[in-house]
């Protein structure tokens, strides 16, 4: 790996370490690690000399070749200047042969800058000799990526280091160990040669070919003699998955058939004989099926101009992309592209291979079963509690507790390589008693637990009680695996000021429905919180217990976090979570990160739900702080769901607090479902309203603020509802009654459900 300028001294840190990944057939989740493909390899080109220093006295005698001329030492005398040193050649770095695609989310590209020409000054020498021009220079590195049989050369400029604020650090909502998300270099432009065009339209078309089985559309193109439409219609609707991928097919060739004739170009001999009688087909579907069954497709050879200008900013068809279509003047596009330098899949290898506990190399996630049973590629386990280094702790067969060793297959002696997995099942009760009593025991004797996982939590009661087993866990655990079987996951609280290296969230139920919250001060000192494995259940029959990773689109706080005066806990909270550590997954929310997550965050998604059911003093927004006070580019972020705390039939607020509510936060867009709760459900029927502080009244932002009140928590409230004034406050009553609200006037001396200074 060469680099071009000083600059790229970055990439070099980023890219120094390469990594070999697997290629897997789409039926196995991983199957082959180290595969060491040429598919997406690639290396730096450094087109300049190692020296910058435009002096001609510097002592290189003692230098080793670098990207920079820092602290370089001057002679006393110079003499005649220095040859260039030779360029530097490095083993290219491979990356996955099969990409991540992902739809494209476009940003503005700077066209390629013209290349600059650095003046030299003049040297004087006798006689004169002939100047040879330099390459023109830019300020890019140049990435050679091997896409097919083509080597392409791409400018690229490294990512800027990602640096915490000191601030952030100070309140301890940093990262005890800074997570990079962004590894791969920013792509400037792409050298545009015919050699990738042409690759780019034979992977294409090759992917277009993969989408068509040509038995499925045999019967289409060589029916029995007998067939009529009805038979064909038949054949079309004969199965869901038939009518599935027929009609997926026929998404593809639309806008081709619906160019009139222009199909006719692109069809076989006999497809073109047979035309004007597949015109003549009624059924409309029928119809096009049996065009399309003589489509030759080697005859698409070209593709979009949206597919050639995009490979200048980086984008490429792979063989394997499932969307792509015919345009109306045949041709190949597709609704998806892959990066020729896969940001994605190198962050999905690192956190794969670095950070797991139990470290692979490849940028899949493990699968349910996996998950579920506790294994992983290239280890494997023994089971030894019986073994006599455990046998001291007493546990009996019918306990649901068993230590593992877990070993690695091929020993590295760079990594762990072998292990203790505690397993706890918290549905056994005889095991769930005696869980906190064995975690001091091992405490107590100093044995290294290197994985505690305890399964099941909640399913026999989902109030289950497991903050004390959580504060007793040692304070440095290199793995955390806990399966939540209901949404109560209040006890994670307790690992605030755990030393957790990787944590691992998981369910049998559904990961899917809302309702999943965590508290952000959980994870304060966890380093990685593993969001790669299984997530997705309805691949499985409904009533299937599969084991999936938990994603959280709500973060909640407990009554503890705050006192009814100091806010600085759950804004320092809110804080983490929007900003600070938004470049992890955890903290992205349902839509995960955007284009550039460790210096963007304000593109990146974040929770959009917030529940504060537990914080009983709580009544409102105020004094909640949802924008970036360190970073104010950042768009500030929007609630689409608030809970609030409230335990009786009537919600208090009072008027200085509705004044201050801060609900337009809450996004009440078009196209939004926001919407306000409370602990208790639709119990919550009525609203008293109360003068405080010496406000009396509603001012424009109480009223926009109650009105919010009543239309987002339409499950409770609504034009009929009933409004509780004191009597001693008539300038409430008036305002409300003169809004049209229902009114009631109540003694002032009428216990209030809820009253803080």
């Amino acid at each position: 790996m060469i680099f071009k300028k000083r600059k790229a001294r970055n990439l070099l840190l980023i890219f120094g370490v390469g990594s070999a990944s697997s290629i897997l057939a789409s039926t196995i989740v991983y199957h082959s690690i180290n595969d060491n493909t040429n598919s997406n390899r690639f290396s730096i080109l450094n087109l300049s000399k190692p020296n910058f220093i435009s002096k001609n006295n510097l002592d290189l005698s003692n230098l080793d070749p670098s990207i920079t001329d820092i602290n370089i030492k001057e002679l006393e005398k110079v003499k005649p200047q220095e040859k260039p040193k030779p360029e530097i050649n490095q083993a290219p770095i491979v990356l996955p042969k099969q990409e991540i695609e992902k739809e494209i989310k476009k940003e503005p590209t700077p066209a390629p800058k013209d290349p600059e020409i650095k003046k030299e000054e003049p040297a004087v020498v006798n006689p004169p000799v002939e100047t040879i021009a330099e390459e023109p220079k830019d300020n890019s590195a140049i990435a050679i990526v091997d896409y097919g049989n083509v080597k392409v050369r791409i400018h690229v400029t490294p990512v800027p280091p990602r640096k915490d604020n000191p601030n952030d650090i100070l309140k301890q909502i940093a990262n005890r160990k800074p997570y990079i998300s962004e590894l791969a270099p920013d792509i400037q432009y792409v050298e545009v040669t015919e050699e990738l065009k042409a690759q780019n339209r034979k992977f294409a078309q090759q992917a277009l070919g993969k989408s068509i089985l040509d038995g499925a559309f045999e019967a289409f193109r060589t029916p029995p003699i007998h067939w009529n439409e009805e038979n064909f219609a038949r054949y079309y609707e004969s199965s869901p998955s038939n009518i599935y991928y027929f009609d997926k097919i026929l998404e593809k060739f639309k806008n081709l058939l619906d160019n009139g004739d222009k199909v006719v170009e692109f069809l076989t001999d006999e497809g073109k004989k047979l035309y004007p009688e597949l015109k003549k087909i009624k059924n409309e579907k029928i119809k096009r099926l049996r065009i399309i069954s003589y489509i030759d497709i080697t005859k698409f050879v070209l593709t979009s101009d949206k597919l050639e200008g995009e490979l200048s900013q980086g984008y490429v068809i792979k063989p394997d992309n499932d969307n792509i279509y015919i345009t109306e003047d045949g041709k190949l596009d597709s609704y998806s592209r892959t990066p020729l330098i896969n940001g994605s899949v190198e962050r999905l290898i690192k956190d794969n291979s670095e950070l797991r506990t139990f470290d692979y190399n490849s940028y899949y996630g493990r699968t349910g079963k996996s998950v579920e049973e506790g294994t992983y590629p290239g280890w494997t386990k023994t089971d030894v509690t019986k073994n006599p280094e455990y046998a001291k702790y007493k546990i009996g067969d019918n306990d649901g507790i068993k230590f593992e060793l877990i070993k690695r297959d091929v020993p590295d002696p760079k990594k762990r390589n072998q292990g203790i997995i505690l397993t706890i099942d918290a549905e056994n009760e005889a095991g769930y008693a005696k869980t906190l009593e064995l975690i001091n025991q091992l405490k107590a004797d100093k044995k290294e637990i290197t994985s505690y996982r305890i399964i099941n939590i909640g399913r026999n009661n989902a109030n289950q009680s497991f903050i004390n087993i959580f504060k007793a866990l040692p304070d440095k655990i290199p793995q955390l695996e806990l399966f939540f079987e209901t949404h109560n996951t209040t006890s994670l609280i307790a690992l605030e000021d755990k030393e957790i290296d990787e944590l691992s969230l998981y369910t049998t139920g559904n990961s899917n429905a809302g309702g999943w919250s965590i508290n952000p001060w959980a994870l304060k000192k966890t380093a990685w919180v593993n969001m790669i494995d299984y997530n997705v259940s309805f691949d499985y029959k409904p009533g299937l217990r599969v084991a999936t990773r938990l994603g959280f689109d709500d973060i909640a706080f407990e009554d503890s976090d705050f006192d009814g005066k100091d806010f600085s806990r759950i804004n320092n909270g809110l804080r983490m979570v929007y900003w600070v550590r938004n470049n992890e997954r955890v903290f992205q929310g349902g839509l995960g990160a955007g284009l550039k997550p460790d210096r963007n965050e304000g593109e990146n998604s974040y929770p959009v739900g917030l529940d504060l059911s537990r914080v009983t003093k709580i009544k409102s927004l105020r004094n909640l702080i949802f924008s970036d006070i360190e970073k104010p580019s950042n768009k500030p972020r929007k609630l689409v769901r608030l809970v609030l705390y409230n335990d009786s039939e009537t919600f208090e607020i009072d008027a200085d607090e509705l004044n201050n509510a801060n609900f337009g936060v809450i996004d009440t867009g078009p196209f939004s479902r926001s919407k306000i709760s409370f602990r208790n459900g639709n119990q919550t029927r009525k609203i008293k309203i109360t003068s405080k502080n010496g406000v009396t009244k509603l001012n424009s932002s109480g009223l926009d603020n109650l009105q919010k009140l009543i239309t987002l928590a339409r499950d409770n409230f609504g034009p009929e509802t009933e409004f509780k004034v004191p009597n001693t406050d008539k300038e409430l009553f008036e305002q409300l009654e003169k809004l049209g609200k229902k009114v009631i006037q109540v003694d002032p001396n009428e216990k209030a459900e809820f009253e803080f200074s």
